[in-house]
């Protein structure tokens, strides 16, 4: 008899995968770098195999997060699943572009919703000629944001093209990746909103510590519980690009004091410690639910 079994990669197992085994026969943690392909002559298909057991009939495939130096390994498993027809977690125009971080989210953004004035810097030699153009200088202040967050690190605040110049020096120092500098908006209110398949799940009220202009938990931010979240669901649902259709994210979205509602930053498999306890909801369980409607079924 055939079994759904579902693939995860992360960097261990998590509650995704206990949480899974209500849906599916069987789940398997899966290291990229020990994925075998066998590409015969006689075969329109890819033999995939990974400890001796084939790949090929796995119903579906979620990448949460990707271990080191996994990233090659990882694009092609994910060209051969999608040459067979196995579904996978994410979109995969959107995760083979994911290397560029924030700058691909940018891009994806401009045309779609209310969105921030941002610069993107390739080079310290470039950054002079932007930060003092006529053109930027109403814009200060300006925040920092690396184009691969984490949990908030990396963000400052630069009040002028002084400090901007800077920055940006020691940042190249230590760097060859390009980084954004956005605008600084002032939030009178943030909210973190957990999507699944473009299924609005649910969301906390992020309240920053008191003095602090990063409303991160790991900085010292509050989860609060959200309450009339009807206009800022339709708001994300009409405004995010349909390569979010697919896949498991938290958006983090921005009141302005001109009463402008703002998509901060899209997160894919955000973290999810003390949402059940806010929200009251199972965000896991929910996941696999609304995934496994997409999952290949063998009966």
């Amino acid at each position: 008899m055939k079994k759904n079994v579902l693939g995860i990669i992360s960097n261990g197992k998590t509650r995704y995968h206990t949480e899974a085994l209500y849906f599916y026969d069987e789940v398997i943690h899966i290291n990229p770098l020990k994925v075998n392909y066998i590409y015969s002559r006689d075969s329109t298909q890819p033999r995939i195999l990974y400890k001796n057991i084939i790949l090929n009939n796995i119903s579906m495939l979620y990448i949460l997060t990707m271990p080191p130096h996994t990233r090659k390994s990882v694009t092609l498993l994910l060209s051969a699943l999608k040459s067979i027809g196995c579904p996978i977690s994410d979109h995969y125009g959107r995760f083979t572009e994911d290397g560029m971080g924030k700058g691909y989210e940018l891009s994806l953004m401009q045309s779609t919703c209310t969105n921030t004035t941002s610069l993107v810097i390739n080079s310290f030699a470039v950054a002079k000629d932007i930060l003092f153009a006529s053109d930027v200088r109403h814009l200060y202040p300006l925040v920092t944001k690396p184009i691969h967050g984490s949990k908030g690190n990396g963000v400052s605040i630069l009040n002028s093209p002084e400090l901007a110049i800077s920055w940006l020096e020691k940042y190249f120092t230590k760097s060859n990746n390009f980084i954004i500098l956005e605008q600084y908006i002032s939030f009178i209110k943030e909210w973190r909103v957990y999507i699944v398949d473009k299924y609005i799940i649910c969301s906390y009220l992020k309240v920053p510590k008191k003095g602090n202009f990063v409303a991160n938990l790991n900085h010292g931010g509050k989860m609060m519980k959200s309450e009339n979240m009807e206009l800022i669901y339709e708001y994300i649902l009409d405004n995010l690009p349909t390569v979010y259709n697919f896949g498991i994210y938290g958006v983090d979205i921005g009141l302005s004091k001109d009463n402008d509602l703002h998509i901060i930053e899209v997160n894919r498999c955000p973290g999810v410690i003390g949402v059940e306890e806010i929200t009251g909801v199972n965000f896991q369980y929910e996941a696999n639910e609304i995934l496994f409607k997409r999952a290949r079924k063998f009966y």
